[in-house]
């Protein structure tokens, strides 16, 4: 059976662009399945890319697919795979369209997902207000109020890290954790609180303005105008948690 594709890409995001570079400008004959949807879909801007800092995701892979139409054995499809199947000599892939590729190779590149906690408002900041990078976005809330969540020593490590961008920050430990002597030392000044309920985010235009209990009272101090939680994905089941309740806040002394 002949084999149209030396390789297949499932992915049309800048890893499988990028991968379809490489390959075009060996002479490969290549498929790119790009089914549409992007972990960075609600970002308004990519950083931390050299020379394009600031890029919005839409304008980078305008870009990105500009530059691939010069190869010629490049070929980009909005098709979404539906299945898989391998045999000896290689792979049939099929597609929401209907037909069925084949290729020698198969190239997965499809990313990760931010599983959001299950918060009222979550949807409206992510991307904007609330993050998952503080390398990507911490810039931006440089010296603002910042809330961090994370379940025990995660938390604590998140926190700790968000320290190099502020001082004004609420750790949301998701229960109970016992906090070392360095990282108190370290931590001294923030607040945080335990408690293992929900929370609600309130704001304007995409902008967290206070993450409010539905019930209790503030720790003190505002909430944090940026939320930072750890990314979840399929390889990391356990980021599958809730942001708690900020309540009977406590400071770090």
């Amino acid at each position: 059976m002949s084999h149209p594709y030396d390789t297949v890409i499932i992915g049309g995001g800048p890893a499988g662009l990028s991968a379809a570079l490489v390959l075009g400008r060996c002479v490969r004959r290549v498929l790119i399945c790009d089914g549409g949807s992007y972990r960075n879909d609600r970002s308004h801007a990519i950083h931390c890319f050299m020379s394009q800092d600031g890029i919005s995701p839409t304008e980078l892979l305008t870009r990105a697919r500009e530059q691939l139409r010069r190869y010629e054995t490049v070929t980009h499809r909005h098709v979404q795979v539906t299945s898989i199947e391998r045999d000896r000599e290689g792979f049939s892939v099929g597609t929401d369209a209907g037909d069925t590729l084949r290729s020698r190779t198969l190239l997965v590149a499809t990313g990760v997902v931010d599983e959001l906690p299950d918060i009222e408002g979550m949807r409206d900041f992510f991307g904007r207000s609330v993050h998952v990078c503080p390398y990507c976005d911490g810039w931006e809330h440089r010296n603002a109020p910042v809330a961090a969540f994370g379940k025990g020593d995660k938390g604590v490590g998140r926190a700790l890290l968000l320290r190099q961008w502020t001082d004004d920050l609420v750790l949301c430990t998701h229960g109970p954790v016992e906090i070392g002597a360095d990282d108190l030392r370290h931590l001294r000044g923030t607040r945080y609180c335990r408690a293992r309920t929900g929370d609600l985010l309130t704001g304007r235009r995409g902008r967290l303005s206070e993450v409010r209990p539905v019930r209790g009272r503030h720790p003190p101090g505002a909430a944090g105008t940026l939320l930072q939680y750890g990314a979840a994905s399929p390889l990391d089941p356990a980021g599958k948690t809730g942001v708690p309740l900020l309540r009977e806040g406590r400071r770090v002394r």
